[in-house]
């Protein structure tokens, strides 16, 4: 609430405090985002690592297969085609049912009765 006493005093003192209590919490925004980006630059980094692993072995246990003759290329296509389209049916049987979640109201609070 502003007084009198407000306009007759210099609020220059005030207008200086809030610019560098501004500047201060800017800092600490800018320190906090650095931060968040060097954490997600670092967990994307160790992303690609284990998806890099991930292929190796792929490749390599369908090699281990392929020279014991137990899968045809042909039979590993087929299998990854069918894996891949289930995968699809359950992502939208799960969208569905999301759906359907939101379209049921939601069940009204009921208030907690007044033991007199």
């Amino acid at each position: 609430m502003s007084t009198i006493w407000d306009f007759v005093f210099d609020s220059e003192w005030r207008q200086r405090a809030d610019i560098e209590n501004l500047k201060q919490q800017a800092g600490a925004v800018r320190m906090r985002l650095a931060r968040t980006a060097a954490h997600t630059e670092e967990r994307v980094e160790r992303l690609e690592q284990e998806v890099s692993e991930l292929t190796l072995l792929s490749r390599a246990l369908i090699a281990v297969l392929q020279k014991q003759g137990g899968v045809k290329p042909e039979a590993l296509q087929e299998a990854m085609r069918s894996i891949a389209g289930q995968d699809v049916l359950d992502d939208q049987a799960k969208q569905r049912e999301e759906a359907e979640a939101k379209k049921q109201p939601r069940p009204l609070a009921r208030r907690p009765r007044r033991l007199d």
